[in-house]
C-alpha cells in the first residue's frame, strides 16, 4: 500500500467519523441521545447571560449552534436592519421569515478560542469577531428567543488536530441544518 493509499483510506474513515457525529448532533438536538467518539458531554444553555453560561466549557473547543426556542416572525424591515447595521451572521435573504422552533438559527466551530469565548461574543454588540451579536440594539429582538446546544470537544484528541476535525463537522452540520443566519465558511 502506497503512502497515498494509506492517506486516502485515513480521509475515507474520517469522513465516516464526521457524517456519523454530525447525524449524531442532529438527533440530540432533536431530542434523542448518541454516543460520541468525539465530543464529551453536551451542554444546553436556555438563557444567554454571560453568568450562565457552563464554566465547563472554559477553555474548551467544539462546535455550538444556536435553534429557536419556539416559534417566531421576522418582518422584510427587521432583516434589512439585522444585515445592515452589523458585521457578521446576517440573513441570506431580505425577505420576511417565520421561524420555528428547533430551526438552527446560527451555528459554528471554535478551533483558536473557547466555547465559553465564542458565544459571549454571539451575545454582545462589540469585537472585531463576526457574530449574531445579540445585544446589538438591530439583534437584541432575538436575544430571549434563541437556545443553544454546545458539543466540546474529548480531550482525547491532539488539539493540533482541532482544525482538521470541527470545521468538518461544522461543514456537514451546515448541509444537514441549514441554518439561516450567517454564512458556509467550510
Amino acid at each position: 500500500m502506497t503512502p497515498c493509499d494509506r492517506l486516502l483510506d485515513l480521509l475515507e474513515a474520517l469522513d465516516g467519523i464526521v457524517e456519523s457525529e454530525a447525524h449524531g448532533i442532529v438527533k440530540r438536538i432533536n431530542g434523542g441521545t448518541y454516543e460520541s467518539a468525539v465530543f464529551t458531554n453536551m451542554f444546553s444553555i436556555d438563557e444567554l447571560e454571560s453568568h450562565l453560561r457552563p464554566k465547563e466549557i472554559r477553555g474548551k473547543k467544539g462546535i455550538y449552534i444556536f435553534t429557536m426556542k419556539g416559534n417566531y416572525s421576522l418582518s422584510a424591515e427587521q432583516i434589512r436592519r439585522w444585515n445592515s447595521k452589523v458585521n457578521g451572521a446576517g440573513f441570506k435573504k431580505y425577505e420576511a421569515i417565520e421561524l420555528h422552533k428547533g430551526q438552527c438559527l446560527y451555528l459554528g466551530s471554535c478551533v483558536s478560542e473557547s466555547l465559553y469565548v465564542r458565544i459571549g461574543q454571539h451575545m454582545g454588540d462589540k469585537g472585531e469577531a463576526t457574530g449574531l451579536k445579540l445585544s446589538h440594539s438591530t439583534r437584541s429582538f432575538l436575544k430571549n428567543a434563541v437556545h443553544v446546544y454546545v458539543f466540546p470537544i474529548s480531550n482525547n484528541y491532539n488539539p493540533r488536530y482541532y482544525r482538521y476535525i470541527l470545521p468538518q463537522i461544522e461543514r456537514s452540520l451546515h448541509d444537514k441544518l441549514e441554518p439561516v443566519a450567517g454564512s458556509k465558511r467550510v
